[in-house]
């Protein structure tokens, strides 16, 4: 198991075609650039910047930041992810369109060059340690690592980029949506941000209510970091800490990667979704994998379709929070019934099983 989940983060590393990398800034991977990115459709951005007024924030709005995950030698192709998902599912519509309908602010947290290893395990180091085999080192353009100028974990400039980005906030909604190895980096944010709270150097409402982990990556070797112990074992403690503190859970599996004993571990605390993307070739592990991101995205469009069986509507990222919590408490997992053969999430309906 431990071997096919290895080659669907290797073949992952090399999906997405030079073509969709070029529209990009080269200013951007020439110099060091992070942080969170406010996004007006699924393609126009603008950073966050202290004293800056953003055209596509509003500081009364639900909130919703999505992490990516693992970007290895994608630096010098000036790729960085958006909304646009159509080089990955032929998906061209405007994925954020429901969502700006009802109000949400939609970013993205940066930390491309970061990511950029060509070992996962050296981008996962970066989100826990400093002291992880290549240090903090970033990427340029021309392919070369810079190091030493770096001082803190990904998770940590997170944090920093958060708070800033969200200083003023008034809303009541913040959702955190990680994908892959993103997983990990929205679960350790999210608890330097409520430890952060408990502190009185966050307000209150900046905790987030609910922390997604779309087709989650937690690599099961042990770390010298942590005691010894994997980043699945010190998700989970983080996962049901922040549970204690009303945080709300939800996951999404598409693809062999979330199927590492750890990791169904921490999805069993959550409410827990598998999706079938069938549509896909058996060997496919790249299209599955990536289908959790527009899946995810694209849902919020259609409302929640009921869960056979049990009289209530499954989860999706349409649900409220409420509704979540209540799968998340659950015994049951939901996984994929009707619609597997299909794209659009218009037709999917889900059956529970025992987590």
């Amino acid at each position: 198991m431990k071997r096919i989940f290895c080659k669907a983060l290797v073949l992952l590393s090399v999906s997405l075609s030079a073509a969709s990398a070029v529209a990009a800034d080269r200013a951007l991977f020439d110099n060091l650039d992070y942080g969170v990115y406010w996004f007006g459709n699924q393609t126009t951005s603008q950073k966050a910047v202290p004293g800056v007024a953003n055209p596509y924030y509003g500081g009364v709005r639900p909130t919703v930041i999505y992490v990516h995950g693992w970007q290895r030698d994608k630096t010098p192709l000036l790729y960085r992810e958006t909304f646009d998902r159509s080089s990955e599912s032929g998906i061209a519509q405007d994925l954020t369109a429901p969502w700006k309908r009802d109000g949400w602010n939609t970013g993205i947290f940066y930390w491309n060059q970061f990511a950029d290893e060509g070992d996962v395990k050296d981008a996962e180091a970066k989100i826990w340690t400093t002291a992880g085999n290549t240090g903090m080192r970033w990427r340029k353009a021309d392919g070369s690592y810079v190091s030493g100028q770096v001082t803190q974990t990904a998770a940590q400039l997170m944090l920093a980029s958060y708070a800033s980005a969200m200083a003023g906030y008034t809303g009541n909604n913040i959702r955190l949506v990680g994908h892959s190895l993103g997983s990990q980096m929205v679960v350790v944010t999210a608890k330097l941000i409520s430890d952060a709270v408990d502190r009185g150097e966050l307000a209150a409402n900046l905790r987030p209510n609910r922390v997604v982990l779309l087709d989650p990556a937690f690599i099961g070797d042990s770390r010298s970091w942590l005691n010894n112990g994997t980043t699945g074992q010190a998700g989970l403690a983080i996962v049901q800490q922040l549970r204690a503190k009303g945080v709300i859970f939800e996951s999404l599996a598409t693809s062999v990667v979330a199927s590492a004993a750890d990791i169904k571990t921490i999805m069993n605390e959550t409410a827990y979704r598998e999706l079938k993307p069938w549509y896909f070739g058996g060997l496919d592990l790249v299209g599955k994998h990536m289908a959790a991101v527009w899946t995810y995205w694209w849902e919020y469009g259609f409302a929640p379709r009921p869960l056979f069986g049990s009289g209530l509507p499954a989860a999706s990222a349409s649900s409220s929070n409420a509704a979540i919590g209540t799968h998340m408490n659950s015994a049951n997992k939901m996984v994929h019934d009707q619609g597997a053969w299909t794209k659009t999430p218009g037709d999917d309906t889900y059956k529970p099983a025992l987590k």
